[in-house]
């Protein structure tokens, strides 16, 4: 199972405190594929575990990772959408809202849009997606997502005002010229309590290539509510950051934001430091920085090991190291060497272990670096 989101009922209705995690398959699990829906009405102690799509409704098995993005209205109603692949339903390639005012116990179901597009052909983009309610409109909902309209990854949005019944044109968020060939993606969106909506999203507009291995900002748009038209696009982070190798690993970036009276919270990880750190900013929304800290800093600043995935011989290279554990993805140690004589490059020979992941562990008199391995 993989990618998981949460959603808590505080409707004050008689679906309150209800908690709802939603789930997908994971890379390489064997059909048929679902998009799950976990419930639990008792505060988290249990949970009740079912499909979320049903017939007529499927996401299918074209789509093997078929990620449900959730959300909950003020009024208690459970949304949910999830992509859809199947021609006996829809001749196109779709996404699908449910719908849940009994706390799951039975769905309505609608159809988002359907279209031809393909996301992008290149593997590296984060291509996922997000519901949100407006917490000033229950009715009101706004469906985020990345999509390869205009021969290039652009950010777009869709608008409900009938809770997911019915959904406005694609309207492009990012205003940067049309069809230039500029990738944007990692897409964050948050609601305010009277309506207003922000959205953000990874651009690399000022970027040096038209590929996603160049340098990148984050950026928003802010939407007044019972405004037609976002404001113009604002560069939200402080700095140009130049791309790092980090980047194209599986979950090594990711972001987030809250809007709470009228102040953008926003935190993400960027390779500034020649290391993936944690960093949190406010905003107005205007783009105007209130506050920038380094959140959360890895204790590898300095170490690098390479190439990483490696099918054999892992280099490490950091200031100076006495020693070093190997341990594998369970916590078990395969390997530990504690007579180096503080060098600042040696080899693991990684060939006699099995394909997987692995971390290895240098340490001297004062500090611990940790880096992860991917052995193929």
């Amino acid at each position: 199972m993989d990618r998981p989101w949460i959603s808590i009922d505080r409707s004050q209705t008689a679906t309150d405190g209800y908690i709802y995690i939603t789930s997908m398959n994971a890379a390489g699990a064997m059909t048929d594929y679902h998009p799950y829906l976990s419930i639990s009405t008792d505060g988290g102690n249990s949970f009740e575990w079912k499909d979320l799509d049903t017939p007529g409704w499927l996401s299918g098995n074209a789509i093997e990772r078929p990620m449900p993005a959730p959300t909950v209205s003020e009024s208690g109603v459970l949304h949910a959408i999830y992509p859809s692949y199947v021609v006996s339903q829809n001749i196109l390639p779709q996404y699908i809202i449910a719908s849940s005012n009994n706390g799951g116990s039975s769905f309505a179901y609608n159809s988002v849009f359907a279209s031809s597009t393909t996301p992008s052909n290149d593997p590296l983009p984060k291509l996922g997606y997000i519901l949100r309610s407006s917490p000033a409109n229950s009715a009101v909902l706004a469906f985020v997502y990345p999509a390869n309209v205009n021969a290039d990854l652009d950010i777009f949005i869709r608008l409900s005002e009938d809770a997911g019944v019915s959904w406005s044109d694609a309207i492009r968020v990012n205003d940067d010229s049309v069809g230039n060939d500029i990738m944007q993606d990692l897409v964050w969106a948050d609601f305010d309590t009277n309506g207003d909506l922000v959205v953000s999203w990874r651009d690399r507009r000022n970027g040096n290539a038209n590929t996603y291995e160049t340098a990148s900002e984050i950026w928003a748009a802010f939407l007044p509510a019972g405004s037609a038209a976002f404001e113009p696009n604002f560069q939200l982070t402080s700095e140009l950051v130049l791309y790092n190798n980090v980047l194209a690993s599986a979950g090594n970036d990711f972001m987030s934001i809250q809007l709470d009276n009228g102040i953008i919270h926003a935190t993400w990880g960027d390779p500034r430091a020649d290391v993936l750190n944690i960093w949190y900013q406010r905003s107005l929304t205007d783009g105007t920085i209130l506050g920038l800290q380094e959140i959360a800093i890895e204790n590898r600043v300095g170490m690098i090991a390479y190439p990483n995935p490696t099918t054999e011989i892992v280099n490490i290279s950091l200031p100076k190291v006495k020693g070093y554990k190997l341990y594998d993805s369970a916590g078990k140690l395969v390997k530990s060497i504690n007579n180096l004589n503080e060098p600042t490059y040696f080899e693991i020979n990684m060939k006699r272990y099995n394909p997987g992941i692995y971390f290895v562990e240098c340490y001297d008199e004062t500090k611990t670096y940790t880096s992860k391995i991917i052995k193929e």
